[in-house]
């Protein structure tokens, strides 16, 4: 665990599509550009990709960014705008950071929990029920 200032926030907000052209055994997939198709039927899928809330941070040996939008997507709930002007104007100069391990085997960096509480707190947003 590490400490790293903060140096800027971007938000990507996401896409959601209904295409045509799509043939009968197709599977569930993602396609080229990374979005999950999921066949609707008829020819028909939807084509979605979720919105990233990324937080750029840097000390002196390196510079790296950081997923945050997994931790309020799952206590606060949908990334609405106001929600997201709240997060960015709340940023703290400096967080301290951890490597964690995913299910498959994967290395990240993601925020420590308590800094992610007190920023979620500092923003004036409650925990969904």
């Amino acid at each position: 665990m590490s400490k790293f200032k903060t140096v800027s926030m971007q938000f990507i907000p996401g896409e959601y599509y209904k295409t045509q052209g799509h043939k009968a055994g197709e599977k569930n997939h993602y396609n080229k550009s990374g979005r999950f198709v999921s066949q609707d039927g008829f020819g028909w899928a939807t084509e979605s990709k979720p919105s990233q809330l990324l937080l750029y941070v840097e000390n002196e040996k390196k510079s790296s960014v950081i997923r945050v939008d997994p931790y309020f997507k799952y206590v606060v709930g949908r990334m609405t705008e106001n929600r997201v002007s709240k997060i960015m104007d709340a940023m703290p100069d400096e967080v301290r950071v951890e490597k964690r391990v995913s299910y498959y085997g994967n290395e990240y960096m993601a925020v420590k929990d308590s800094d992610m509480d007190a920023w979620r707190k500092v923003a004036g947003l409650k925990k969904k029920q």
